[in-house]
């Protein structure tokens, strides 16, 4: 005879578990009455000591804020980037981007990937054609190094602009 054996709490069924059950539930009663996956108000939203408004800098740079209204298939709330909703709310109509940076992209005009300024922010209608302005950018940092407007600093190990140049 098992030395586990007891009576769920929950479905008043005789069980003999593995291991012993220090809650009193059954597996299958467990997350039903211990409300396990049930979202507290309470600590949510306004009232978590973590929330910043909806909104929060992702690992790759970009703002990323609350999309109202879109949820994933899962329920959960779901964040896009902030530029890419302040093209789509200036232009009218949604971007066809798709998984894996392709489809339709918005460029930083400087470089500054939380300047989502509309100024700031140029349609790109393809990847190739983003990558063509990153490579704009290249093209013209290397010409400057040619005219030695940019310097490389070999004791910080870093490219600096050459004051002497500036006028």
């Amino acid at each position: 005879m098992n030395k586990y054996n007891f009576i769920c709490k929950g479905c008043n069924k005789k069980k003999s578990p593995t291991k012993p059950n220090k809650s009193g539930f059954c597996v299958k009663c467990f997350s039903i009455e211990t409300q396990t996956g049930i979202k507290r108000p309470q600590f949510s939203r306004e009232n978590s000591k973590r929330w910043k408004g909806g909104e929060y800098v992702s690992t790759d740079g970009y703002k990323m804020v609350k999309a109202e209204g879109e949820t994933h298939p899962s329920g959960r709330q779901k964040y896009k980037k902030e530029h890419i909703l302040i093209y789509e709310k200036f232009s009218g109509e949604e971007l066809k981007t798709q998984a894996g940076n392709m489809g339709q992209q918005i460029h930083h005009i400087d470089g500054d990937k939380l300047n989502n300024n509309i100024e700031n922010l140029v349609f790109c209608e393809n990847t190739r054609e983003h990558r063509n302005f990153h490579c704009q950018l290249e093209e013209i940092a290397l010409q400057l190094v040619r005219e030695n407007i940019i310097i490389f600093d070999k004791k910080d190990n870093k490219y600096k602009i050459n004051e002497s140049r500036i006028t």
